[in-house]
C-alpha cells in the first residue's frame, strides 16, 4: 500500500512543472501574539511563470479543448498584465482576527518591493468557501484558512513601477497591532 501511495505521489502536482512552480513562488510564515498564532500565512505569487505552469495544470485536470487552453492563457496574461496577484491562505487563533478583506481590516496589507516603493492593495477578495479545486492547486489551504486573492496595482499613482523587471526583492507585508508579518521573494 505504502510503495502504492509514493507512485501516486510521484505522479502528482508535487513532481510536476506545476509543483515546482508552485513550490518556487510561494512562500509561508507566522506571526504570534501573546501565546497565539495571531496570523499564519501561504502565500503564492502569481507570476507569468506561475501562470503559466498553472493554465497548463488546470487545463490537463479539466481535459480542456484547444480553444478553451487558448482562452485561459490569454485570459491569465491579461490577468497578470494588470496587477500583481497573490492566492493566500490566512489562519489565525480567533476568527475576527482574519479579516483581510474587510475596509477596517486589523490587518495593513502592503507590496514592497526592493525597500523602496510600497503598494497597498487595490483589492482584496475572500473566496467564499475552500472547495476542493482550491485544495487541488494550492495544496497548503486548509480547513482553518480563509483564502483570499489579493491584488496590488503594477503602478503607483505617478505612473512609477510598483514591481519592475529590475526588482530583486518583494517583501509582502502584513503589519497591524497583534504584529508583523513578511514573505519575501528574492527575483534574482
Amino acid at each position: 500500500m505504502r510503495a502504492a501511495w509514493m507512485l501516486l505521489l510521484a505522479g502528482g502536482c508535487a513532481t510536476s512543472s506545476y509543483g515546482k512552480s508552485l513550490e518556487h513562488w510561494t512562500r509561508d510564515g507566522r506571526t504570534m501574539h501573546d501565546v497565539d498564532t495571531a496570523l499564519q500565512v501561504g502565500a503564492t505569487y502569481k507570476s507569468w511563470e506561475f501562470r503559466t505552469a498553472y493554465a497548463e495544470r488546470y487545463a490537463t485536470v479539466y481535459r480542456l479543448p484547444d480553444v478553451r487552453r487558448q482562452e485561459l492563457r490569454a485570459r491569465e496574461r491579461a490577468e497578470w498584465q494588470g496587477a500583481h496577484e497573490f492566492y493566500v491562505a490566512a489562519a489565525t487563533h480567533e476568527n475576527r482576527w482574519n479579516d483581510l478583506d474587510r475596509p477596517k481590516s486589523i490587518w495593513r496589507v502592503v507590496l514592497l518591493c526592493d525597500d523602496r516603493q510600497e503598494a497597498e492593495a487595490l483589492r482584496i477578495h475572500r473566496y467564499p468557501k475552500i472547495d476542493v479545486t482550491l485544495r487541488e492547486f494550492f495544496p497548503y489551504t486548509n480547513t482553518f484558512s480563509y483564502a483570499y486573492k489579493i491584488e496590488f496595482p503594477r503602478k503607483l499613482p505617478g505612473g512609477t513601477e510598483v514591481c519592475g523587471p529590475a526588482t530583486r526583492r518583494m517583501v509582502l507585508r502584513f503589519a497591524g497591532p497583534l504584529g508583523l508579518l513578511e514573505l519575501t521573494w528574492d527575483l534574482r
